[in-house]
C-alpha cells in the first residue's frame, strides 16, 4: 500500500478550489484537522493558523481561525492511526472540540 503524503500541487488545488468554498457553505462552528497534511493545507487560506498557534491549541484552548469574514474554532489533532499511539489523545481532543458545539457540553459524545 502506498501511503505518501501528497503533492503539495495537489493540496493547494483541494484546499483553494474546493475546500474553502465547502467552509463558506457550511459555515461551520468549528473544524477539528487530522494530522500535518491537512493542517499544512489549511494554513494556505486560513488567517490565525500557524505553528505557534496550533502549539498553544494542543495544549489550553482552539486557534480562531478566519476565511474571508467567517470565523470559526479550529481544532488541530493527530492523524487517526494505531500506528502513532496518539489514539488516547484524538480522543480526549474530539471531546474537548464537541463540548463547544452549541447543543452544550452536557451532551453525551460516545467516542469509543
Amino acid at each position: 500500500m502506498n501511503n505518501k503524503n501528497p503533492r503539495s500541487s495537489v493540496i493547494r488545488l483541494c484546499v483553494e478550489r474546493h475546500l474553502a468554498r465547502e467552509i463558506e457553505f457550511m459555515k461551520p462552528q468549528l473544524i477539528i484537522l487530522l494530522g500535518g497534511v491537512t493542517l499544512m493545507g489549511c494554513s494556505r487560506i486560513l488567517s490565525g493558523l500557524h505553528r505557534e498557534s496550533v502549539e498553544l491549541a494542543r495544549e489550553k484552548s482552539p486557534i480562531i481561525a478566519q476565511l474571508r469574514k467567517l470565523a470559526f474554532e479550529i481544532y488541530p489533532t493527530y492523524w487517526p492511526t494505531q500506528r502513532h499511539g496518539h489514539i488516547e489523545d484524538m480522543k480526549a481532543d474530539f471531546r474537548k472540540a464537541l463540548s463547544r458545539l452549541s447543543y452544550g457540553p452536557n451532551h453525551h459524545i460516545n467516542t469509543g
